[in-house]
């Protein structure tokens, strides 16, 4: 089992921040490891859909499936991408944004728990999923200090994985 902790302060208000994370389309297309997010536009977060995630962990392309499993707005979110064949090499994982605010900024703090199901696998991934986190924090807030200074940005736009 891996556990990776990243986090990141950002300029700008927290619902702002959370319409970014809440908008999947976007948000999830700043991790490296996502090819292809397959995604309804009518998609939001509180309803039932399904989401599917290309994922590509250097074993080929993965389809793995996106739950919700917690969502406190504008706070924290709690999502779950399950390998949808279970006999490919894939990483089962849940990720945690947590958002906490402070006066003029935010601390957008980033939590990965998976498994290859390997104890190698896992013991060589770990390292490189801590870079990876550390990138898409990065890119997250660079989209969102750029971005216009009002929540509606992010809402209602769809946007291809990077």
């Amino acid at each position: 089992m891996i556990k990776v902790n990243s986090s990141i302060t950002i300029k700008a208000d927290i619902q702002k921040i959370w319409h970014f994370l809440e908008d999947f389309s976007l948000g999830l297309s700043c991790n490296r490891f996502h090819s292809n997010i397959n995604i309804e536009k009518s998609y939001s977060i509180d309803c039932d859909q399904n989401v599917v995630i290309k994922h590509n962990f250097g074993f080929g392309d993965i389809d793995m499936k996106l739950n919700i499993e917690e969502s406190i707005p504008p706070n924290k979110l709690v999502i779950n991408e399950q390998k949808i064949n279970q006999e490919l090499n894939g990483f089962n994982h849940t990720s945690t944004f947590e958002i906490i605010k402070n006066s003029n900024f935010c601390d957008l703090h980033y939590t990965v728990i998976g498994t290859f199901g390997n104890k190698v696998a896992d013991l060589s991934f770990s390292p490189i999923l801590k870079a990876v986190t550390i990138e898409e924090l990065s890119k997250i807030k660079k989209l969102i200090e750029s971005s216009e200074d009002n929540i509606n940005t992010f809402k209602n736009k769809q946007y291809n994985p990077i």
